[in-house]
């Protein structure tokens, strides 16, 4: 999960998404400037305008890791 906050009162962010292994989409999970707005998807490396003043929510879905033993559950 990425979040970023803007800070800035009369300056939009031009904020790249990450490229991050096994993450296809970021997707908008709740945005400060526009509360209301359903939820989007972005590819990586795509720009979002982090408003002013405005925090951002942006998550990937987990990535299912099979072959990797979870140690301390019994």
């Amino acid at each position: 999960r990425q979040q970023r906050l803007n800070a800035d009162h009369a300056l939009a962010i031009e904020f790249t998404l990450p490229r991050v292994a096994g993450v296809d989409l970021w997707t908008r999970a709740f945005d400060t400037y526009a509360p209301e707005a359903p939820a989007e998807s972005f590819p990586p490396c795509s720009v979002y305008p982090l408003q002013p003043c405005s925090l951002v929510v942006l998550t990937a879905p987990a990535k299912q890791v099979d072959d990797v033993p979870i140690s301390g559950l019994s």
